[in-house]
């Protein structure tokens, strides 16, 4: 029900990342699409293999449309997108540096060997007050011959007001997945896309 990160230390803390308790969870068949709600929240989700936005973007639709047509009052507070994945490379102790832009605090004078990091961090954009990037990026255990870390982006509009009717909702949706796909390319490098399974850059319609 959501993405367990376990530093590879003993003793380490595990952290949850994914939906609270007291959610109905409904799927499609094949598991891939799920459908969360609960208490003022509802979620929409896709796992590997991804579908192209096209297709997720009209189950959103679907959801918001079903959804506004059971309320007398459609008026959403916030909308997010959020990307979660996990990418495995070669090599114990691999550089993250090889991989990614984004990098944990280091001691570059001071010879030592990264291990295990776990950072969060809360920005928030110049083009809008209330939209903000929730981003958490951690090692997490691998294979003994292999490196992985989870890379986990989640772009927030809060606060929102006037966004009143699934066509509004859905320019916003629109808005922040761009956001959220310019925040992904600008972490990552080349061979993190070797990595992800051969990830290309496709331009959303």
């Amino acid at each position: 029900m959501g993405t367990t990160i376990t530093p590879p230390f003993p003793g380490a803390p595990s952290f949850l990342i994914g939906p609270g308790a007291g959610q109905v969870r409904l799927q499609s068949e094949d598991g891939r699409r799920a459908l969360l709600v609960g208490q003022q929240v509802m979620s929409i989700h896709v796992t590997k293999p991804y579908p192209q936005w096209e297709s997720f973007s009209r189950d959103i639709e679907r959801v918001l449309r079903a959804f506004a047509a059971l309320e007398d009052n459609f008026d959403l507070e916030r909308i997010g997108m959020r990307y979660i994945n996990r990418v495995e490379v070669p090599h114990q102790n691999s550089e993250i540096s090889r991989y990614f832009q984004v990098s944990p605090l280091q001691f570059p004078t001071l010879d030592l060997r990264l291990q295990s990091f776990l950072a969060r961090t809360e920005q928030r954009f110049p083009e809008s007050e209330n939209r903000v990037l929730v981003a958490t990026f951690a090692s997490v255990i691998a294979q003994e011959d292999q490196s992985a870390f989870v890379l986990d982006l989640d772009v927030v509009e809060k606060d929102l007001e006037g966004i009143n009717t699934v066509d509004l909702a859905l320019d916003l949706v629109r808005v922040l997945r761009k956001t959220e796909r310019t925040v992904f390319e600008s972490a990552i490098k080349e061979d993190a896309r070797e990595a992800f399974g051969g990830y290309s850059v496709v331009e959303d319609a």
